[in-house]
């Protein structure tokens, strides 16, 4: 697994700023298109798609632009993706009665993915000099 955390550790803040985006698309435009399909309210797809759009820009600004001092930054979105996995929790509790199949199946994929990318995350800012 070790070796794994490493490969990934220069393209984090790609593969976060790519995943960010679709799910920006998926929440601010796909879903309120085949909302019937998704069930969850589209007042409630916006924020998380604005929220998903700016961790996106932030993601790949740190990608792109950023070359030293990379574990804090690292840190950040990882708190902030735990941050969002947990409202989008507390959202899907909330409105689980008006959820379809296919949103349960979605917003569980999701909140599992991210997790899985948090956990990354955190391990890359515990392993890896990402100062270099």
């Amino acid at each position: 697994m070790k070796g794994i955390i490493k490969n990934l550790a220069p393209h984090i803040f790609l593969i976060d700023g790519v995943g960010a985006f679709l799910t920006a698309i998926n929440t601010g435009i796909i879903f309120i298109l085949i909302q019937e399909w998704i069930g969850m309210p589209y007042q409630v797809l916006i924020p998380l798609a604005i929220i998903a759009a700016v961790f996106c820009l932030y993601s790949l600004g740190c990608h792109f632009f950023l070359k030293r001092n990379r574990r804090n930054y690292l840190r950040a979105i990882a708190i902030g993706n735990l941050m969002y996995i947990s409202l989008t929790a507390i959202l899907v509790y909330l409105h689980f009665d008006r959820l379809e199949i296919l949103g349960v199946i979605y917003f569980i994929s999701e909140m599992t993915i991210v997790s899985i990318l948090i956990y990354i995350e955190f391990s890359i800012s515990k392993i890896i000099d990402l100062n270099q």
